[in-house]
């Protein structure tokens, strides 16, 4: 069922993308037309290299001592992190032929909005994590799967030398279920 539902939203959207374009072509012909989707397309790849270009850019040199980050230690606001893939995802939907998605893209792009969805995806993020996480110990260097005698053990691998990692189980995938991430 939510198949069907997301094939008609697709289709729908993409109908209405084409009538979009219809009407823009009968107002202002099709050369203009044509010329307006490519402009958009070169105008989200240029922001797609200037937003995440731009982030990358001062990550670095937060991350490098050069300029405090989030509340004064040297790493990058989770929020502006967040917000900077938003705006290279508005940017990338600019780069996508059609008015709709610039209309959209260009939204994406806006900071406050940026900002915006940035806090609310980390919000999300937050509560999922509450709901769904559990303490559980990574092992770094090994492909053997943890089982229950590996539960909230530290210290390193046997024969291995790597060291354990304290983390959180977003999903925790059974022996008899294949990972669908393969």
């Amino acid at each position: 069922m939510v198949a069907v539902i997301a094939l008609a939203v697709v289709l729908g959207y993409a109908a209405a993308e084409i009538v979009v374009g219809i009407l823009v072509a009968n107002a202002i012909g099709v050369l203009p037309t044509s010329g307006l989707l490519a402009a958009g397309c070169i105008a989200g790849v240029l922001l797609m290299r200037r937003i995440g270009g731009g982030f990358l850019r001062r990550s670095l040199a937060t991350l490098a001592g050069e300029q405090p980050g989030a509340a004064g230690r040297h790493q990058p606001a989770p929020v502006e992190a967040v917000g900077s893939v938003v705006g290279v995802l508005g940017a990338g939907l600019i780069a996508v032929p059609g008015f709709l998605t610039d209309a959209i893209g260009l939204l994406l792009v806006l900071p406050p909005v940026r900002r915006v969805l940035g806090a609310f995806a980390l919000a999300h993020l937050g509560r999922t994590v509450a709901r769904f996480g559990r303490q559980a110990t990574i092992r770094v260097g090994s492909t053997r799967a943890p089982d229950a005698a590996d539960r909230g053990s530290t210290g390193t691998v046997a024969g291995g030398g790597a060291a354990v990692v304290e983390g959180q189980i977003v999903e925790d995938v059974p022996p008899d279920r294949p990972d669908p991430r393969r």
